[in-house]
């Protein structure tokens, strides 16, 4: 049996993803899980796990492509098939390739309908909104290793032209891009689903406020910080920031929308398919969570000059404890 892959909608804007490298060639032994490639669209680079096993038949689109979400980019064969695919597959993408050329289309006409200017909206404080730039703003930030959501969170009008570029310029050497240290850890997800299974009725308790508050004590812990602001980001395209007060209850955390770069961010993998996302280069400690199989994955990446290898180490050690036993620090 055929398993088509097919470029993934890494955002609810994206309309096409760039293939930047594949980690398996054609020939190679698939299991469920495996990074297959890296994806990159207008504002992220993601890995891509393999959603079935068995082997990698046939590679339609080259590292360097761009491919329109939805489009059968490879395909994965139940068999070893040395790269030749027998002619009974079922694959879409090989019916589209094999089949004879359709008759010329019949020309009908169309009453022409007169549309409305489309008006893009963009949250200023939505990191993961459609950023508008121009193509050359683009290529710089993406040459340069800046990350243009920076500019949202200074709350700059869009679009943005490469005059607005010299604003990377003025940023404080803690969150300017450069060199990037980070650690991954695997623990068992048990406990924390079953704690956000505990308050999943609560509105007035998300898991987000858990997550953000697991995060900022084990920053307090390492830094000795008071107040610290953190930012939840999902997969869903929603962005949250809340005020962490030092040993304050869960009930204390309040939601900020202060227009300022924060402490932490949080990328929230759970509810997706994906257990690891990099998003251009990390202005301030980030964490992520993703799900991979009965685990929680976790990631940490901290900008040079903001944590050091002793304290990101620290700080990742206090926020996976608190997620392998969440009651036993909310207590």
């Amino acid at each position: 049996m055929m398993h088509d892959i097919i470029m993934p909608a890494l955002g609810m804007t994206q309309d096409s993803g760039r293939i930047i490298s594949w980690k398996k060639r054609v020939g190679d032994d698939i299991a469920i899980g495996d990074i297959l490639m890296e994806v990159e669209t207008d504002k992220t680079t993601m890995e891509v796990e393999a959603q079935h096993s068995g082997f990698l038949a046939k590679i339609f689109s080259d590292e360097g492509t761009d491919v329109p979400v939805g489009e059968v980019i490879a395909i994965i064969s139940d068999a070893e098939t040395d790269g030749e695919i027998p002619a009974s597959s079922s694959s879409s993408k090989l019916e589209q390739e094999t089949k004879s050329p359709a008759s010329p289309p019949v020309s009908v006409p169309v009453p022409e309908v007169q549309s409305l200017p489309k008006t893009p909206i963009v949250d200023k404080y939505n990191m993961h909104g459609k950023i508008l730039a121009s193509p050359k703003a683009k290529q710089l930030a993406w040459e340069r290793g800046f990350d243009l959501g920076y500019l949202v969170q200074l709350g700059l009008p869009q679009p943005y032209h490469v005059s607005d570029l010299k604003e990377f310029e003025s940023m404080p050497s803690a969150h300017a891009p450069g060199i990037e240290i980070y650690v991954r850890a695997e623990v068992d997800g048990t406990a924390f689903r079953n704690f956000g299974e505990l308050i999943d009725n609560r509105a007035d308790l998300p898991i987000t406020v858990a997550m953000a508050a697991f995060a900022a004590r084990s920053y307090q812990e390492v830094l000795g910080a008071r107040d610290v602001v953190v930012q939840v980001d999902t997969i869903s395209e929603t962005t949250i920031s809340y005020t962490v007060p030092e040993f304050a209850s869960l009930s204390k955390i309040v939601q900020t929308d202060e227009a300022r770069l924060p402490d932490l961010i949080i990328t929230d993998l759970t509810h997706s398919r994906f257990s690891s996302l990099k998003s251009g280069p990390a202005l301030v400690p980030t964490f992520t969570i993703g799900v991979k199989g009965d685990s929680i994955e976790v990631m940490l990446i901290s900008p040079q000059g903001s944590l050091d290898q002793l304290q990101l180490v620290n700080c990742m050690e206090g926020f996976i404890n608190r997620l392998e036993e969440p009651l036993m620090y909310l207590l």
